[in-house]
């Protein structure tokens, strides 16, 4: 209800583009009625918005977002970001200088630039891992080209068989739901869940053959989040033969993840939904042992 109400300002706010109210009186108004929308603190906020919700406060918000998107956003309202973050105006600066400066070449080569690139790939893989909390003796990253395509590839490599299952929850990415055909085709089944019967499910036994339980941290089209703890159980023995894969694309760009706390068996990311360039660029987050389990087709 809260999110409806919210889009309702927002495309009064979008109206009031057409009449004499000024940009930043449409703004104030709007930050008026949703303090946490990301401008606490800012300096024509009233008085009792005057709290920091996020770490930031509102005039350093205001101050980034003119600095690093100013130019392009102008007096426009961006309101994509389940599709797409937006990137900075540092991050193009400093990708191109780097690429201005830096030989970069093949990482399968054995060049001083090969070897260049392969040092830049093994670090880009520990900072992630540090970003999600995830040691690195426990868990490892897969570069793909996206979330769907880790999703494709854990379908393809998972060891589906007669007594296994797939199961997932009713409220998923399409993409998730591909798994479907590779299960079944395997001598799987596959079927969806409701969020009001996973724990009762949890609570069941495992199953005879290799499974695997999928969910969204934060689901698309209503931005409907779901406890991680599920995660956790299925990961720490609590289901026999069951594994279980967090679709992690929207998650990760608004919410911290910690994979100590909640650790998974894959979680699947989206770059550009989290700093908005690249695209083409996204990751299979996988727990060691369970990776070994896989078996490469390609």
């Amino acid at each position: 209800q809260e999110r409806r109400e919210m889009l309702r300002w927002v495309l009064c706010w979008c109206v009031a583009a057409a009449q004499e109210m000024s940009w930043m009186e449409r703004k104030a108004a709007f930050v008026a009625k949703y303090s946490a929308y990301g401008y606490p603190g800012a300096e024509w906020a009233p008085q009792q918005q005057q709290q920091q919700q996020w770490g930031i406060p509102g005039a350093a918000f205001e101050a980034f977002v003119s600095r690093e998107l100013g130019r392009r956003l102008g007096s426009d309202a961006y309101l994509d970001w389940a599709a797409s973050a937006l990137y900075t105006e540092t991050q193009v600066d400093e990708t191109a200088a780097e690429l201005k400066t830096t030989l970069f070449g093949n990482p399968h080569s054995l060049s001083g630039s090969a070897t260049r690139s392969s040092e830049a790939v093994e670090a880009a893989r520990g900072e992630i891992l540090e970003y999600l909390g995830a040691p690195p003796e426990e868990y490892e990253v897969i570069f793909t080209r996206s979330c769907t395509d880790s999703l494709r590839l854990v379908a393809e490599a998972f060891p589906w068989a007669e007594g296994g299952e797939f199961k997932y929850l009713v409220q998923n990415h399409n993409s998730v739901l591909g798994i479907r055909d590779v299960a079944r085709a395997r001598g799987a089944t596959a079927g969806a869940i409701d969020p009001e019967d996973v724990e009762a499910w949890l609570e069941e036994g495992g199953a005879p053959a290799p499974s695997l339980f999928a969910f969204p941290g934060e689901e698309n089209f209503a931005g409907s989040t779901f406890p991680l703890d599920w995660a956790a159980r299925v990961v720490r023995g609590g289901k026999t033969n069951w594994r279980v894969l967090v679709d992690g694309a929207k998650f990760a760009a608004s919410h911290p993840l910690n994979l100590t706390r909640y650790p998974v068996d894959f979680l699947t990311l989206s770059f550009y939904k989290l700093f908005g360039a690249p695209t083409g660029v996204g990751a299979l987050v996988a727990r060691l042992s369970t990776a070994e389990e896989l078996t490469k087709c390609y």
